[in-house]
């Protein structure tokens, strides 16, 4: 009867730190995601060049006049990072990888960006492992790739569906 009661308080003390771990990743997701008042990052499709440059510049790591690369580290095991591709140096697409310590940290982050995005977009479904939301001409692709890599890995990709690229204002 000790040894169940000392397991049950082993089990409840590793749940309690990770729900402490998993609040404070949550904080750390919505402030480098920051998608109140636009699509990502104070970002929206279709921006011109120099205001994501001017955006992100504390945190680029790179930049020709296609791409725009940020990086956000919360720790060595915490990382974010942001493609912002441009075509006519207008903004067309995002890709952003999260990097995180544990597999289950990128199931978490998943759950939670699904979340998100179900209360701004409309859920398309899955295919292959990929989630799928549109609404006015955006589309977002969530993946998980948490197993493939042994370490929380998630992808996603924010793009033009292919007509409303026609209707974007010159």
């Amino acid at each position: 009867m000790k040894k169940l009661f000392s397991l049950i308080i082993i089990v409840l003390s590793l749940v309690s730190c990770t729900n402490k771990a998993h609040k404070k990743m949550a904080e750390n997701f919505a402030v480098v995601f920051n998608d109140d008042k636009a699509l990502l990052r104070n970002t929206n499709l279709g921006d011109s060049y120099f205001k994501v440059l001017k955006d992100e510049d504390a945190h680029i790591s790179f930049q020709d006049e296609i791409m725009i690369r940020s990086n956000y580290s919360i720790s060595e095991s915490e990382m974010y990072a942001f493609s912002y591709l441009f075509s006519d140096e207008k903004l067309n697409d995002i890709f952003a990888d999260v990097f995180l310590p544990e597999v289950s940290d990128g199931v978490f982050f998943t759950q939670w960006m699904k979340d998100k995005l179900n209360t701004k977009f409309e859920f398309k479904g899955e295919e292959k492992g990929t989630l799928r939301w549109d609404k006015n001409g955006i589309s977002i692709e969530l993946t998980d790739e948490s197993e493939l890599f042994g370490y929380g890995k998630v992808k996603i990709l924010y793009f033009f569906t292919p007509d409303s690229e026609k209707k974007l204002p010159s």
